[in-house]
């Protein structure tokens, strides 16, 4: 699909003509295109239109013959009027660059390990059938109809896991969605460098702000260390309430199960005198759970 990008070209003034001797010349050389004169009677150009926008009519004839041209100028009429706007060319190689380095958001916290999309991947091994199967059915694409949902993807050092979390965030990125892969030790520590800052409060928010407002987050590598009641408290639970309410697609990757992980995240006590979580802990646990929509998939390694 092709997508209008928010421009509209100006009219050049008439000492930009490349001093064409006389308003003749310039006519003949217009319509003298095959590209042009199918563009003028389509949308019955005026010879004063021409005129006028003759700097922009070359362009455009120009482009169109340029078809690995990222962005190409596009020609319509608005309230009578000529109009010359930019649009994305889906065709073009460089797309896909274009979109994962334009939708893939705070990559200077952490970065897919891949650049390569989910299907060109070789997932061959029986550990990752039940991913595989969950996709086909969980399209990717279907993030073009507010569709797809977020899981828990679990499994060891060993497994392919921030791999596959990876290829799907370059995936999402190419339907045009901002979208960040994060490894939650990396979040640790960029929110405690915040600390430091002379405008911590307001940094912090607008982080927080930040990875709230993405269309999708996948927090991976949860369960590698565990983390501080101050972290968890201040910023995890605050994301994830927050992403939760307003229905914001959430993927998370893990070591270890659901179950497991409650005695993998936390650094302080975690437990009350009777042996459950504290309501700190059951509230994130709980949001993890809505947020993955309870659809727990196997990657490889121990899932005991």
């Amino acid at each position: 699909m092709n997508r209008k990008i928010n421009f509209q070209s100006p009219s050049l003034n008439f000492k930009n003509i490349n001093k064409a001797n006389s308003k003749n010349e310039i006519l003949n050389k217009i319509k003298s295109d095959s590209i042009l004169v199918k563009l003028i009677t389509n949308l019955k150009i005026s010879d004063s239109e021409i005129f006028y926008h003759y700097t922009d009519l070359l362009e455009y004839a120009k482009e169109q013959k340029e078809h690995d041209k990222l962005f190409y100028t596009n020609v319509n009429r608005k309230n009578g009027r000529l109009i010359f706007y930019k649009v994305l060319n889906q065709y073009s190689s460089k797309i896909y660059d274009y979109l994962r380095n334009n939708n893939i958001k705070l990559r200077h916290i952490s970065d897919p390990i891949v650049d390569i999309p989910y299907n060109e991947l070789k997932l061959k091994s029986d550990y990752e059938l039940d991913i595989m199967d969950f996709l086909k059915e969980n399209n990717i694409a279907l993030i073009l109809n507010n569709k797809f949902k977020g899981f828990f993807l679990y499994g060891d050092a060993e497994s392919s896991r921030s791999l596959i979390l990876s290829a799907i965030a370059n995936d999402l990125s190419y339907f045009n969605k901002t979208v960040s892969y994060l490894n939650i030790n990396n979040l640790d520590t960029e929110v405690k460098s915040l600390l430091n800052s002379n405008n911590s409060t307001q940094e912090s928010k607008e982080l927080l702000d930040t990875l709230t407002s993405l269309d999708i987050l996948i927090l991976d590598e949860l369960g590698l260390k565990k983390y501080t009641n101050w972290f968890l408290e201040s910023f995890i639970e605050p994301l994830l309430s927050k992403r939760f309410l307003n229905n914001k697609i959430t993927i998370f990757g893990s070591y270890y199960t659901l179950d497991l992980l409650k005695n993998n995240f936390f650094k302080e006590n975690h437990l009350d005198k009777n042996g459950k979580l504290t309501p700190l802990g059951s509230r994130i646990f709980s949001l993890i759970k809505r947020l993955s929509n309870e659809s727990y998939i196997w990657v490889g390694g121990s899932d005991e």
